[in-house]
């Protein structure tokens, strides 16, 4: 009686086996796949960052149209082998309503993409959802909750940057807050897994551009 099983039991391994493998394999060609480019064109009296995300993988991303959300501009420069940011805050901005996001949020489909321009001197936008520390939860542990900022920002003009960082961060506060506002979103298309995008460029005026893809 014992073979019987036995055989049974192989029988049904060979079942769940490419059946776990297929899912595996299906959930490596859902994983997002996006590039960041970015190039500087102007002059130093009026330098204008031009910042490209495109999706190069095989499923649509939800993504600000605009570029703003999530997005971090930041000039910096090097003194004594140290990096120092170049960035005076010259205001806040209100963080869109709802209404507004639901607007704005919209899907990357493969093969396209979406491009802003930021003027570094005028001031430039940052939206950002990040964690922020909250009073314990019912087990006394801390929680982290999400914290709404909005900021216009510019070069400092006592500091001349050497270089131009750009990231484009999907934190999992960023997609806690999405999902449980904003309606008709779907949450794998906002963030099937941690989005981190981060470009380097030097504080020129040249046509070259360059990128960082996502291959994770």
């Amino acid at each position: 009686m014992k073979k019987p099983l036995f055989i049974a039991s192989l029988v049904l391994l060979t079942l769940i086996v490419p059946a776990a493998l297929r899912a595996e394999d299906a959930a490596v060609a859902e994983k997002p796949k996006l590039s960041l480019e970015a190039s500087l064109s102007g002059d130093d009296a009026n330098p204008v960052l031009t910042v490209r995300l495109s999706n190069i993988g095989e499923v649509p991303v939800i993504v600000d149209k605009e570029l703003v959300y999530m997005l971090g501009i930041y000039p910096a420069y090097v003194k004594d082998e140290k990096k120092y940011w170049s960035l005076q805050r010259v205001g806040n901005i209100e963080f869109p309503e709802v209404s507004e996001l639901e607007s704005r949020l919209l899907p990357l489909k493969p093969g396209e993409k979406i491009e802003r321009q930021a003027r570094l001197r005028e001031g430039f936008e940052v939206l950002m959802v990040v964690p922020e520390n909250s009073p314990g939860s019912s087990r006394g542990a801390p929680e982290w909750v999400p914290r709404k900022s909005g900021s216009l920002w510019q070069i400092d003009p006592n500091r001349p940057p050497t270089e131009v960082i750009i990231v484009y961060y999907v934190s999992r506060a960023y997609v806690d807050y999405v999902v449980a506002n904003v309606k008709n979103v779907d949450a794998a298309q906002l963030s099937r897994n941690r989005i981190y995008l981060e470009v380097t460029i030097p504080y020129e005026f040249a046509e070259a551009a360059v990128g960082d893809e996502q291959t994770e």
